[in-house]
């Protein structure tokens, strides 16, 4: 019965740090909901490129657009659109002018950037 004792107090810590957590992270995304802040903090229109286009010489580009209930991470370089990566997404869980504007499309001179939008709306 002594032995029992550790495991307890081990089980006990790790609920509450889990229980503080949760509240932490639901805190949080009900004050940004509320206060009308969402994820994007600004809205770009997305730069539409085909692949019939000619060859500009223009910076790659990466764009994040909601497609589909999808989260898609596009690569834009020389006229060609590439598709790096796609996601499902609940369009219910988040501000409805974050989904305008993912919709729209967002477009970065960084693939750190574009990855660092789509962690906040991944995770």
């Amino acid at each position: 019965m002594q032995n029992l004792k550790p495991i307890y107090r081990y089980i006990i810590i790790t609920a509450s740090y889990l229980f503080v957590t949760a509240i932490f992270f639901t805190a949080g995304y009900g004050v940004g909901f509320k206060s009308g802040n969402g994820l994007v903090s600004e809205q770009v229109s997305a730069s539409v490129v085909t692949a019939s286009a000619s060859p500009t010489g223009e910076p790659r580009r990466y764009r994040v657009i909601l497609e589909d209930a999808k989260l898609r991470l596009y690569s834009d370089e020389d006229g060609i659109s590439r598709l790096i990566s796609d996601y499902p997404i609940s369009e219910a869980s988040f501000p409805a002018h974050d989904i305008a504007a993912l919709k729209e499309g967002v477009v970065f001179d960084r693939s750190e950037d574009a990855l660092a939008l789509m962690e906040n709306f991944l995770s």
